[in-house]
Parts: C-alpha cells; structure tokens; sequence
C-alpha cells in the first residue's frame, strides 16, 4: 500500500468586498499574533458568495498592496478544529489565505 500525499492549499479568484483591519490577540502559549480578515465575492452556479479568508503573521505582507474592489487571485488552506462544551461536540471551519496576488 503506498501513501497518498494529502494536498491542503487551494486557488480560487474573486473580488475584495472587505479588507478588515490588522488585529493583534495573544494565542494560547502566549505569543502575540496578528490577523486580518479579507472577504472576497465569488459566483459559483450562478450564486454570488462572500467567503472569508484569515491572513496571519507572515502572510500579511502580501496585502500591503491590496485594496477592496481589486479582482485577486488567492491561496488557501483549510483548517478545522473541534470543541466539546457541555457534552456536544462542534466542529468550526476557517480559510487560511498564504498568498495573494492581483489578478
């Protein structure tokens, strides 16, 4: 049995509807992060959507130059995790975006 290599970055295109501003929280061993939010609409099938990409720490520079209403082509990873509160369980998705470029 050979072992498959699971691929966990992704492309997609859109346009910028949101560029948040830089956030700085303290994750749980203590070091200080930074984060911004960028929304970008997308049209799948004919529906538009508006996803959310979470840029961190070293990812940021690549927004330097990135403006809301500018078409860019991002990409991303998947993350999850899982929480259990009370005796249920939830599951909470994020896109990880570690490049950008305008497009």
């Amino acid at each position: 049995m050979t072992k498959n290599k699971q691929v966990n970055e992704f492309p997609i295109d859109g346009r910028v509807v949101h560029l948040g501003q830089p956030i700085q929280y303290q994750n749980k061993s203590g070091r200080l992060n930074t984060t911004r939010l960028l929304v970008l609409e997308v049209f799948v099938d004919n529906y538009r959507y508006e996803v959310p990409f979470d840029f961190t720490d070293m990812a940021l520079k690549h927004l330097d130059d990135i403006k809301e209403d500018n078409w860019v082509h991002i990409t991303f990873r998947l993350r999850g995790s899982k929480s259990v509160k009370d005796g249920k369980t939830r599951w909470f998705s994020r896109n990880e975006g570690i490049a950008i470029v305008k497009g």
